[in-house]
């Protein structure tokens, strides 16, 4: 693919998602990250990566995950294990929640909504990224069991370290299914038109699935940037 000014194209996600989520930033907040993992995106010395960091927009960030991994992120100011459901944070303590390619691994929706909805503060919101149920890395997730969609992936997206795989479950990948998890809470999500996944490193591949996409439906190869703002009472 021809590199563009900035080295980044005009579908990076990255960027326009955190762009949103910075623009809803009060001052000095303390931001959640859920499911922050090993914070491997920080070591990518992109424009996307700095405006993923929000520490350099005055946050105070916590990295949370069920995996002991994130006690090796160097991208939080602070880093805890989650043992079973419950988020090790006070009730009401964060700003700003974000869960970056999470909510496909969400196997209990009430459990997980209800957790948000505990720490975050009112009038504080809840970002998310995730793919759409019906995107096709979604229904090729679906039907592949977990051990050869991690072989495929391997395939697939070389760069992608197998230890980042985790079984998908996507009980809150549409629209929709993310509203009936937050029925109080006002609504900004929006579907985003993502680059080409699949693509085995290859750039014929990457343009041949960017034609493709224009003949589909944005939910068959789109993301859901999900946006929800707690009530203030």
């Amino acid at each position: 693919m021809k590199k563009l000014i900035g080295d980044f194209s005009t579908r990076d996600g990255t960027i326009d998602f955190y762009l949103r989520v910075r623009s809803i930033l009060p001052l000095s907040p303390t931001v959640l990250d859920l499911g922050a993992g090993r914070g491997s995106w920080a070591n990518e010395k992109t424009i996307g990566s700095k405006l993923h960091d929000l520490r350099n927009e005055g946050a105070y960030v916590i990295g949370v995950d069920i995996d002991q991994a994130v006690l090796e992120n160097h991208a939080v100011d602070q880093s805890f294990v989650m043992q079973g459901d419950t988020i090790p944070l006070d009730s009401e303590s964060v700003d700003v929640i974000i869960a970056s390619w999470v909510l496909e691994h969400v196997e209990n929706p009430v459990t997980f909504s209800s957790e948000v909805n505990r720490v975050l503060k009112p009038g504080g919101w809840f970002c998310a990224v995730t793919p759409h149920r019906l995107n096709y890395r979604s229904l090729a997730a679906g039907v592949l069991p977990f051990k050869l969609h991690i072989s495929t992936l391997r395939f697939l997206q070389p760069r992608r370290a197998p230890e980042d795989a985790f079984p998908t479950f996507y009980r809150m990948n549409s629209i929709n299914q993310i509203q009936k998890s937050f029925p109080q809470y006002l609504n900004r999500s929006f579907i985003y038109p993502s680059e080409p996944g699949y693509t085995f490193g290859s750039d014929m591949m990457y343009k041949l699935m960017l034609v493709a996409h224009t003949f589909m439906p944005v939910q068959l190869y789109g993301s859901i940037f999900a946006f929800f703002q707690k009530p203030q009472t």
